[in-house]
């Protein structure tokens, strides 16, 4: 079952399908956005400092960290290249992304679950707060995480499922 970690959907699994703890699979689109979101928090707090010593070299930088760096255009990497030098913190959270974003290809549950436990001691010594909530979100719903590495499961379809109907509601608001 490829779900959100949304509380009340695992509890409902767990109370109606037997051995649910196995068979209940976090999508890595969610996975990645709890990791992205705590990037950002990153981002937006070493902005704010920056900006008060008059440097602003973040500014702009959102989306960019969000990308993959293979596929960036040679005027982002050189962005990327002077973030890394003066922005710290914000580097750190990026790195811990990018190792996150690398996890995906094990198929053995003890290489995942080795693999994501080294990622969760990287991210508490980081002094991150927003990454150390986000490995704390990890390692709380790391059984998930592991049988969707094992599983091969997804719920891209049903999302972008959910994306159209989403999208013919609102443009169908005034019939």
């Amino acid at each position: 079952v490829s779900l959100d970690m949304w509380a009340p959907f695992i509890a409902s699994i767990c109370d109606n399908l037997p051995d649910a703890m196995n068979k209940i699979c976090f999508d890595r689109f969610h996975v990645h956005q709890i990791i992205s979101r705590a990037l950002d928090q990153v981002r937006r707090a070493e902005h704010r400092i920056m900006l008060q010593q008059g440097e602003s070299v973040l500014t702009g930088a959102k989306y960019i960290l969000l990308r993959n760096p293979e596929k960036m255009p040679r005027s982002e990497k050189s962005l990327m290249a002077t973030i890394q030098q003066y922005a710290a913190k914000t580097a750190r959270a990026w790195r811990l992304v990018q190792v996150a974003t690398g996890m995906w290809e094990f198929i053995r549950r003890g290489w995942a679950e080795r693999a994501w436990k080294s990622w969760i001691r990287m991210a508490n010594s980081s002094r991150l707060a927003p990454m150390k909530k986000a490995a704390a979100t990890i390692k709380k719903h790391m059984y998930g995480i592991v049988n969707v590495i094992i599983h091969g499961v997804n719920n891209g379809h049903a999302e972008s499922a959910n994306s159209t109907s989403q999208l013919l509601k609102s443009r169908a608001r005034s019939y």
